[in-house]
């Protein structure tokens, strides 16, 4: 007999689910505003609070927009795990990141071809 535990626990795990993320946001929102910061100190820019909250703003979006996008290239081949494969999906239509994530894994991107192994050899 349910005795309204088990929609407490639900809403317990869902509110800690929003609470983590929050604090991930305000952690990538503080690494991007130090990162444009470090940048306009470099080029001698000046870096409005304004602009500031535009860059924050624009840049969560992006990394929501791109998190979702590879929850659903992992769930579509039946895994609840994201890998590095299904960002590399997702990364298709820019060079600079498949090239970085190309650099830094062993997982050959989509383009390249596994069965080259001076392809491979210079990923790992």
């Amino acid at each position: 007999m349910a005795d309204g535990r088990e929609g407490e626990e639900r809403g317990d795990g869902e509110m800690q689910e929003q609470e983590g993320r929050a604090r991930l946001e305000e952690k990538v929102a503080a690494r991007w505003t130090e990162m444009a910061r470090q940048k306009a100190k470099v080029q001698n820019w000046t870096l409005t609070a304004e602009l500031e909250g535009a860059i924050c703003a624009t840049t969560m979006s992006v990394v929501r927009e791109t998190a979702r996008d590879v929850r659903h290239f992992a769930r579509h081949v039946g895994r609840d795990v994201v890998e590095v494969e299904d960002v590399s999906l997702c990364a298709r239509r820019n060079p600079s990141l498949q090239q970085a994530l190309a650099e830094r894994t062993a997982v050959p991107t989509h383009h390249d071809d596994p069965t080259d192994v001076d392809v491979y050899a210079s990923t790992t």
